[in-house]
Order: C-alpha cells, then structure tokens, then sequence
C-alpha cells in the first residue's frame, strides 16, 4: 500500500477489499481514525494488519472476515474499542465475523498471542 503513508484520517468509509496480492497494510501506519466504518474483507493473501499500529478509533462499524491467512490482531493495539459500533445481526449478515470489542480486549493483554482464523465458505 504505497503512496498512503501520509494518509491520518478518513472521513467516511473506508474499505479494503478483493486485494490478490495484498500481504500486509504496511503502508497505512499514519492512520489514526476512520468515520463511520472499516472493513477488511476478501484479501486472499493478507497476513497481518501491523500497519494500523497507529489507529485509535473508528466512530462506527469494523469487519474484518474472510480473509484466509490472516491469524492476528496484531496492530490493533491502539484501537480504542468503544468507538467502535457493533453491527446489527440480521439475514443479510450472516458472514463469519471476528469478535471485535471481545477480541481487542484479549489483544490489549496479549497481542502476539491472538490467533482466531476467520474465513468464510465463498
């Protein structure tokens, strides 16, 4: 992800999807809060997420799911989990999600010990 490094806020939604060949969100440390939602989703080979080391709040909702090497929460640290929504559960949304708020707690007390594979059926 080169050429957002500058990049320390979105306003709105941001989200990072479909990426083949994306392994790591390197490029995104100068991110520190997003608007009204985040989603990583369906990034094949997507390994870790330590670039968002820097991302303290999101003012909405965040999924992360479907994305099959991705083991960690690692670089989640700094979130802070009370700004983020939880989704409304509903037939439409009925993919495998992490666990965020509970997740992030865990990560707060050991972040190289998370681990929780999330991927869905596609």
């Amino acid at each position: 992800m080169h050429g957002l490094e500058a990049l320390n806020a979105i306003g709105g939604h941001f989200s990072i999807s479909r990426n083949e060949e994306l392994v790591s969100l390197d490029g995104l440390a100068g991110l520190t809060s997003i608007g009204t939602f985040f989603s990583i989703r369906r990034n094949d080979v997507l390994t870790n997420i330590a670039g968002l080391s820097n991302l303290q709040s999101i003012n909405g909702y965040l999924f992360i799911f479907d994305n099959a090497l991705l083991t960690s929460l690692v670089g989640l640290e700094n979130l802070n989990s009370t700004t983020i929504q939880v989704p409304p559960v509903s037939k439409a949304n009925l993919h495998p999600q992490i666990p965020i708020r509970s997740l992030l707690d865990k990560a707060h007390d050991h972040p190289h010990r998370m681990t929780g594979r999330q991927s869905g059926k596609r």
